[in-house]
């Protein structure tokens, strides 16, 4: 992790309204190389609302009103996955007529290239960030990391915003605030039990436990929200 993701952190907390929140990440991710950025509502594999978005013009009422949502294998892959994930990825093994000619029009419209990271509710509702390019022949070397933990941390505060869940209030022990600093530290789950002088068994239910008192279902998740809270530091 870097500073410049506390900073990121620390704008996003100081943003008063859910749509600057979304403005501080799309000024972001424009300086990671992507040209577009959408944050929407799906239930069922199927789109419900787009929240915000910086797109080309026509894009989203041509995805609406053609209900591409019902051909787009983005969303069914990111049923399937918790982890960010390229729309190649999620294209691979589904390309019927439909789908290339989704894609095609996609690509005629300034949006391709993208890159998914599927957030889930603790309703298991499934929300999506989505960025991608318009010009370019090829994705940005964006550094995944940062481009996920910018978008997990947008999520988290766009919700405080909206008010759709209260931020749990976590008691960690004194062994899973240092398994949480190691993982933080980048360290697996073998690296961590070493450490520790524990075994890896011990290491997973420390981190399901985790998991579970700050409401996430990943390693980046927990650290995002454990600097956000100030459980931890950089």
């Amino acid at each position: 992790m870097e500073r410049r993701l506390e900073d990121f952190i620390e704008a996003t907390m100081r943003a008063a309204t859910a749509r600057d929140v979304g403005e501080i990440l799309k000024r972001e991710l424009i300086a990671e190389g992507y040209e577009n950025v959408v944050f929407v509502k799906t239930r069922n594999m199927l789109l419900q609302r787009i929240v915000w978005a910086e797109l080309p013009d026509g894009y989203a009422p041509a995805y609406q009103e053609n209900a591409w949502d019902r051909v787009d294998p983005v969303l069914k892959f990111a049923a399937a996955t918790a982890q960010p994930f390229t729309w190649a990825q999620a294209r691979r093994g589904r390309e019927d007529d439909k789908v290339k000619a989704f894609f095609e029009e996609c690509r005629v419209l300034g949006v391709h290239s993208g890159l998914t990271i599927p957030l889930r509710t603790a309703s298991n509702q499934l929300d999506l960030v989505s960025v991608s390019v318009r010009t370019k022949d090829k994705p940005p070397a964006a550094r995944l990391s940062i481009v996920y933990a910018m978008a997990v941390q947008t999520w988290l505060r766009h919700s405080e915003l909206e008010l759709e869940f209260e931020r749990p209030k976590a008691v960690l022990s004194r062994r899973e605030l240092e398994t949480l600093r190691w993982m933080r530290d980048g360290k697996t789950n073998s690296e961590i039990a070493e450490i520790l002088g524990i075994s890896e068994k011990t290491v997973q239910f420390h981190a399901a436990n985790i998991f579970r008192a700050l409401g996430v279902n990943s390693r980046l998740e927990a650290i995002v929200v454990a600097l956000q809270t100030g459980l931890i530091t950089l």
